[in-house]
């Protein structure tokens, strides 16, 4: 036993190495401490108590170097990110006090296959868009914060402004947040149309001009019923129209669909990528030779 490090009150959950000096190491726990110790002499070189005004101390949960050893960073129970190093901290300032995103804590379920799934959107979290920056209450900052998100740093602004909506909390408390990723305006203005409905208006249109073809080619031949008599009963069917409410999915009109996308919330609506990937879904692995056998 070379050294008998001293300075912690409870459990110590980091020991972190520096990356260059062997001899430095940092150390910190539940107890709020964070200790750089000098491994070659024993001692202890800085010491950071984790204290929260109003709150008492913050417990440590985890630690790491940089590169260079230069800085270190670590989070606490309350969710504090803490910078340490040499350096400006201008750059630092531009950020709020409080940063979560909008889907932190969301549950996950798992679908029939085994795939997990958000359970508010029904969607694959890899799938869903870039999340938004809300403070601790669940409200959103401000669009110059918004784009410090990977992924939204070229966003216009509207495309930066989320749609919020009441939430009913596990309590019973009803609250409003962030539930979509698009206003209302921007969806009506610049929503991409859904494959879905470009396939349905297309069968639509083939549907009517097939009937069309049908009515021309009984009207120029007055003895074509009786030639082909199961025309005749393709002729009598042309007559009957499509109903009135068979139309586009996003219309609210389509018989024997559930009339969801009226009150759903914007983020459950599928986009094209989410399509696409359902598609390279494999639902029912294919069978061998042998086995089919």
């Amino acid at each position: 036993l070379l050294h008998d490090l001293k300075g912690h009150a409870d459990e110590v959950f980091v020991l972190e190495p520096h990356p260059i000096d062997s001899r430095i190491m940092l150390s910190a726990g539940h107890d709020g401490n964070i200790f750089i110790w000098d491994l070659g002499k024993g001692i202890q070189m800085k010491h950071y108590f984790n204290m929260i005004e109003g709150q008492g101390h913050g417990a440590v949960f985890d630690c790491k170097f940089s590169s260079d050893g230069q800085h270190f960073t670590c989070t606490d129970s309350h969710g504090h990110l803490l910078i340490f190093g040499f350096g400006c901290n201008k750059p630092y300032e531009k950020i709020p006090d409080q940063m979560f995103f909008h889907t932190d804590y969301r549950p996950l379920i798992r679908d029939s296959n085994n795939y997990v799934l958000d359970e508010q959107t029904q969607q694959a979290p890899h799938l869903m868009p870039p999340p938004f920056l809300v403070d601790v209450d669940g409200n959103p900052h401000p669009t110059k914060y918004q784009r410090l998100v990977p992924g939204r740093e070229n966003c216009a602004d509207e495309h930066l402004i989320p749609q919020l909506g009441y939430i009913a909390t596990s309590d019973g408390e009803v609250i409003e947040q962030v539930i979509g990723q698009q206003t209302a305006e921007q969806d009506e203005q610049s929503l991409e149309p859904s494959i879905l409905d470009g396939m349905i208006r297309q069968l639509q249109q083939l549907q009517d001009q097939r009937i069309s073809t049908d009515q021309d080619i009984v009207s120029t031949n007055p003895h074509y019923g009786q030639e082909t008599p199961r025309r005749d009963f393709r002729r009598l069917s042309s007559d009957i129209q499509s109903p009135p409410n068979i139309g586009l999915r996003r219309s609210g009109q389509v018989e024997g669909v559930r009339q969801m996308h009226q009150n759903a919330p914007r983020s459950q609506i599928a986009t094209e990528r989410d399509l696409q990937a359902w598609r390279r879904r494999v639902v029912v692995p294919e069978i061998t030779s042998s086995i089919f056998r």
